[in-house]
């Protein structure tokens, strides 16, 4: 009886760890209404970093809960008049593996930052402050 109730308290968990995963996979934010630009081509990719100075590529996904409390930051650089020069960008790794692929994006979210089509900085996870991202984008 005991053997059959734990197989039962498995079961049952297995079940709704299962579902917890799908609606884990509802986008958290809508990303069509902000001042990032989508990339969706491996074109573009290239030529955002390669014709600007400075660019900034936000790679997440829309389901990610760390990508959602990382991205008021990176949004808010793009208000800051000291940054008008620089390329403001993101990528929904969902629809653009490849992409994040070959620039060895592994984890969510990751912002690289270019300088002159060459990546100066890589930064992983949440807690990167606006402060912070500002001092890399200006130095």
């Amino acid at each position: 009886m005991f053997k059959n109730a734990i197989i039962l308290f498995v079961l049952i968990v297995c079940f709704f760890a299962s579902c917890k995963k799908e609606k884990d996979k509802e986008a958290l934010v809508d990303t069509s209404q902000n001042s990032l630009v989508d990339i969706t081509s491996q074109q573009q990719f290239n030529d955002l970093i390669s014709q600007n100075d400075v660019a900034l590529v936000f790679f997440h996904a829309s389901w990610c809960a760390i990508c959602k409390e990382q991205r008021p930051a990176v949004e808010a650089l793009t208000m800051d008049t000291e940054l008008n020069k620089v390329s403001f960008s993101e990528l929904e790794y969902d629809d653009y593996k490849t992409i994040a692929d070959g620039v060895n994006v592994t984890g969510f979210p990751t912002i690289l930052i270019f300088k002159k089509g060459v990546e100066a900085h890589r930064l992983n996870g949440k807690g990167h402050s606006f402060d912070k991202l500002k001092g890399l984008l200006l130095n």
